[in-house]
């Protein structure tokens, strides 16, 4: 099942998991006016999740998941609650029931969302939340107000409730003193919504340590917005609605016979499974803070829960799990956590982070514009035309443009040429501009200004130096 790219030459087709999740995924992509792989990606896995989440079991474990994609501001989110809702729509004369799949916008409450969850028959839901990376830091704040540290517990409670047998007391939740029933085996599923610069600003060990946040795949992408897709999908496709109603009809057949359908593993996907829960439990052990067993600490079960929901999307009837799918979710869990262990182990989270993010955004920015100026808007900064042309920017001109700049401190002109000083450095020691030889620039074009143009970058050199590994290849 694939749909079509309707004649857009500018938007190539990414590579999604095989079965319902790449199709949804495809769909997403297609359907959004700015299409982005991860958005689609995450929306995708959101979306069958809240479907399947509590009708299929993995080794005792529900399918529900919890995921934060962090994009940049005009990126394309919006293309998960567009896309999903359309499929939502267009399944509803197939299988009435799907529309109660979509959760609330925001969780406000434990209470609130314990009611929410209590009224359905078959409570399995996705949950689309914006600016989440936020709502994390609230949670998980030392000092939270009683709502939230509730809310928080539910949280934590609710990701391992979707197993078959489970069940989520209310007693504890609600603000009715008469409210005692038990929720059979509910699945929340959380599409959290965030801007990287934001998300890891509000990022500290509080938020990791209260044990949420270790909880969720996190999908990052720095990819540039794309031109707007004006081809872009409208409907979605026949085949792919029929597969979405057929997945929702057999949910809700199980749940109406209180069971589950439980996906096998192939023999070859049940030892790496197992080498990769043995290899992670090393990580833990070996960890150097605690912030980095946290993060370790989850990354079997998230990785067997993904794999599955793949599986159940390629065969509903008879999900079997297979190494591929089992490489392929344990290679992104892998490079999702030791980002984040990179960063904390280095400091690289918090406000100060945030604010060198903003300066070394700023200093690539007026490069660019250097670059894209007319000579004559520029000659005066030292640079000759040919350098100009050859795009080497003069540090001048980086000095000149920065230090008027509202992000770079204020407090006296060396704190701020100071600043600049580091930003430019570690610009160049992270591979992303490079200082010019002046030796070069005076024997090729007679002047000497000190001179820096952008490197040239390996995009698959994603997690290089010191990353764990725990495949070979």
């Amino acid at each position: 099942m694939h749909s079509q790219n309707n004649g857009n030459p500018l938007l190539q087709l990414p590579q999604f998991p095989e079965g319902l999740v790449g199709d949804v995924a495809r769909y997403i992509f297609e359907a959004a006016p700015y299409p982005n792989e991860t958005i689609a990606l995450t929306g995708a896995l959101g979306f069958v999740a809240g479907i399947a989440g509590r009708a299929y079991n993995v080794e005792n474990a529900g399918l529900n998941q919890y995921l934060l994609t962090l994009a940049p501001t005009g990126t394309g989110k919006e293309a998960i609650s567009a896309g999903t809702s359309k499929l939502l729509n267009a399944a509803w004369a197939k299988c009435p029931e799907i529309t109660k799949v979509r959760g609330p916008g925001q969780l406000v409450s434990g209470s609130g969302l314990y009611k929410w969850l209590a009224r359905l028959t078959n409570p399995t839901v996705f949950s689309i939340i914006g600016e989440f990376g936020l709502m994390l830091k609230a949670l998980a704040a030392p000092n939270a107000n009683a709502n939230m540290a509730l809310l928080q517990k539910v949280l934590l409670e609710l990701y391992g409730k979707s197993e078959h047998g489970a069940g989520f007391d209310g007693a504890a939740y609600s603000d009715r003193d008469n409210v005692t029933d038990v929720i059979r085996s509910p699945s929340l599923t959380i599409i959290g919504e965030g801007v990287p610069e934001t998300f890891y600003a509000a990022l500290d060990e509080a938020m990791i340590r209260s044990g949420l946040l270790p909880r969720f795949l996190i999908f990052e992408t720095d990819a540039p917005r794309p031109r707007l897709n004006r081809n872009r999908a409208i409907e979605p496709p026949e085949a792919l609605v029929e597969a979405i109603a057929r997945l929702a009809n057999e949910a809700a057949s199980l749940a109406h016979l209180n069971t589950v359908r439980r996906v096998s593993l192939s023999p070859e996907a049940a030892t790496m499974f197992d080498d990769y829960e043995g290899w992670t439990g090393e990580q833990v052990n070996g960890a150097g803070i605690e912030a980095t067993r946290h993060l370790w600490s989850r990354a079997h079960l998230k990785a067997l829960k993904l794999a599955a929901l793949s599986a159940v999307g390629r065969d509903p009837m008879n999900p079997r799990l297979e190494y591929g799918e089992a490489k392929w979710a344990a290679d992104l869990v892998h490079d999702q956590t030791w980002a984040l262990v990179r960063k904390f182990e280095s400091g690289d989270v918090g406000e100060a982070t945030a604010n060198e993010a903003k300066q070394q955004s700023e200093v690539c920015r007026v490069m660019r514009e250097f670059i894209q100026k007319p000579f004559g808007e520029v000659s005066k900064y030292g640079a000759t035309a040919e350098m100009h042309k050859g795009s080497l920017c003069p540090h001048a001109y980086i000095s000149v443009r920065c230090l008027n700049l509202q992000v770079f401190p204020k407090g006296s002109k060396g704190e701020a040429t100071a600043a600049l000083q580091r930003t430019i450095k570690t610009l160049v020691d992270n591979g992303e501009i490079e200082e010019v030889p002046r030796h070069y620039v005076w024997e090729t074009f007679g002047v000497k200004p000190k001179t820096y143009r952008f490197a040239q970058r390996n995009p698959k050199a994603l997690f290089a130096d010191g990353k764990p590994k725990f495949f070979d290849s």
